[in-house]
């Protein structure tokens, strides 16, 4: 009131709201974004001018280093009991540091760190993950079904995903994980919003007690398993001292320029041929075995085996070779092998699941496909003038087979008929 009756007040300009903003961005007070983008960088951020990236960037790169972080028991950790090898050291150290020099690419892997003894310290692994890359950045959740829920908001951006303590991964869920780990984008849906496809950088780390937690088919390339040994179980001091190391910035930052440096990878770790436990892997494998596998390795062990899955004229339809018993077969230049009607197998094959409780239901056109899907193929025969079908088996060639289709050359299997 006083401005204005001695003159001295004038009245301001009206401005809209999109000039005032034009202004503050003129002067440099504002910046204007087209994209929202969430692009995770080590040291250049690749984000254009006309684009906003949410990533935060690490903590433990503004910090110096103090101490010799290869004397601390988080180091004794890494090297005694998750990689005691200097092979499997060198794919550790290789896999943390591909991860974090070249963040926007997937390792395309999954870790199943397991252990049959509790309290081994398995969840260990990942408190040095979220203490090196940042909570923000690291993932935990319960289950695998928390993965694959249609609303995943948490998921964006994430680096790494952990599935703490689970019982077991069944076939199902092992064949949604598959697309899942190698996808380099994945559907982001949020609450009430509209689903849109979104970059994928998360890849998985899995914890469990179970001495066969997941499911491995015969050509599985992405699950590595890691047996965590319990050298320091029930050590409290030990510890103590190791998660007060993780609370150090300064014992982290040496961490964190050790996987920084390009020297520290040494191995491809995304190549399918780099595998962290070649005969850990074969075993999963075994324990993976479909249930005409493992018909074929647990059905003809026992001597009376037919007797067994053929209560009633077991000889009928079986044929050995060379002649065994006076029974009448060809010797197509190969002993020690018998021959058995498709029709037979399979109904010896039903048999044999009820005697082994298995309530899978199989029919025989599946049946037969799996078998000759392993290599088992259908052989044409005539015996006494009665023409047929029926498969060829020995010891020796089921194992080849098996040991051939599994890739099982650091454990493979003997069989014994």
């Amino acid at each position: 009131r006083v401005l204005k009756e001695t003159g001295h007040w004038k009245r301001p300009k009206k401005r809209s709201m999109c000039k005032l903003l034009e202004m503050s961005k003129t002067d440099g007070h504002l910046s204007y974004y087209r994209k929202v983008v969430n692009k995770p960088y080590l040291q250049d951020d690749p984000a254009t001018k006309n684009e906003f990236n949410m990533f935060t960037g690490y903590v433990l790169a503004g910090f110096e280093v103090r101490g010799d972080y290869r004397k601390t028991n988080v180091w004794r950790r890494l090297t005694e009991a998750i990689a005691p090898s200097k092979y499997k050291r060198n794919w550790i150290f290789s896999y943390l540091a591909t991860k974090l020099q070249d963040q926007r690419v997937k390792l395309q892997k999954m870790l199943l760190i397991y252990s049959r003894v509790t309290a081994a310290g398995k969840t260990s692994f990942v408190e040095f993950l979220r203490s090196l890359l940042g909570i923000e950045k690291v993932m935990v959740v319960d289950s695998v079904c928390q993965i694959l829920a249609k609303e995943n908001n948490e998921q964006l951006g994430k680096l790494f995903c952990l599935v703490d303590d689970i019982e077991k991964i069944n076939e199902r869920q092992s064949n949604a994980l598959k697309s899942r780990i190698t996808a380099l984008t994945f559907r982001h849906k949020q609450l009430y919003k509209d689903t849109v496809t979104m970059d994928d950088y998360m890849d998985f780390v899995v914890t469990t007690n179970e001495e066969s937690p997941a499911f491995m088919d015969a050509d599985d390339r992405r699950l590595e398993m890691v047996n965590i040994l319990p050298k320091f179980q029930g050590n409290v001091e030990f510890w103590t001292q190791f998660y007060r190391e993780l609370e150090d910035p300064h014992i982290m930052a040496g961490f964190f320029q050790f996987f920084s440096d390009p020297q520290t990878v040494t191995m491809n770790v995304r190549s399918k041929n780099c595998r962290f436990d070649e005969k850990a892997n074969e075993q999963q494998k075994k324990a993976s075995f479909p249930v005409t596998i493992r018909f074929l390795l647990g059905a003809f062990e026992r001597s009376d085996c037919f007797e067994r899955l053929c209560p009633r004229f077991w000889w009928e339809e079986i044929d050995f070779i060379p002649r065994v018993q006076g029974v009448i077969g060809k010797l197509h230049g190969k002993p020690n092998m018998v021959r058995i009607t498709t029709t037979k197998m399979y109904a010896m094959f039903t048999e044999w699941k009820k005697l082994e409780g298995i309530q899978l239901n199989m029919k025989k056109k599946t049946f037969d496909n799996q078998l000759s899907a392993l290599g088992l193929d259908r052989v044409r025969y005539r015996v006494n003038k009665v023409r047929g079908y029926g498969r060829l088996l020995s010891a020796a060639k089921v194992a080849r087979l098996i040991n051939e289709k599994y890739k099982l050359t650091k454990d493979p299997i003997s069989v014994d008929f």
